[in-house]
Formats: structure tokens, sequence, C-alpha cells
């Protein structure tokens, strides 16, 4: 698949979105948590692989493929494991190492409702 970009060298609005739904399949190919919030300054993953939770990082445009099947796949990305001191300042990287924990332990993943805890009369 081939990328466009704008003069700005920003991904075209309809590759944007292929590119953020490819992503996606590749993350949850490797059942990867992506972990929302502040103090990341780039999108990344946790996954759960030997009782160990691992940061999978620099998932960029050119960072998702397609293998020849035609499977959205990540390729050249930034591994290393989760300090637990990083779990303590950030409770979203703490939230996704829970979640992909539960995710391989179990096989099921995770899923959470933002509005779960607030009463509708609130919202």
């Amino acid at each position: 698949m081939g990328l466009r970009h704008d003069a700005d060298g920003l991904l075209e609005s309809t590759t944007r979105s292929q590119f953020l739904a490819d992503r996606e399949t590749a993350i949850t190919a490797i059942h990867g948590v992506i972990c929302t919030g502040g103090g990341l300054r780039q999108t990344a993953a946790v996954i759960a692989a030997r009782g160990q939770s691992w940061l999978v990082a620099d998932l960029h445009e050119r960072n998702i493929m397609r293998d020849f099947a035609g499977r959205p796949t990540i390729i050249d990305a930034l591994t290393g494991p989760v300090p637990p001191a990083a779990c303590q300042a950030l409770p979203a990287l703490a939230r996704a190492v829970t979640d992909a924990a539960a995710w391989s332990r179990t096989g099921q993943r995770p899923v959470h409702d933002p509005f779960g805890g607030v009463n509708d009369a609130d919202l």
C-alpha cells in the first residue's frame, strides 16, 4: 500500500483512516493494548508475554505494512520491558499493562465503557 502525503508531508485523510485501521488490526493481532492518555509522545501498545509487560512503540505509517497475504503487520517497532516505575507515574500505562496481562491470561480482550461509572443524569 503506497501512502499519499499532502504538501506538508501529512497523510491524506482517506489514507490516514486506512492507516489507523491497519495499525489497529496489526496491534490487535499481537494482543496489544493501545496506551491512551498523557505521558507518551506517540502511540504505543502494551503486550504481555512470558509474564512480562512489553511496550511496543514507533508505530508510525512506515512501520505498519501489509504481509504477503495483505494483512496489516508491524515492522521495525521499538520494544522494551515496561518499568514498574513508569506504571506508577502513568496511570494510563498501568491500565494498559493490566489489560494486556488479562488478555494474555484469558484470551479475551478487555472492554471498558468510559462512561460505565457515570450516572446518565450527570452527563
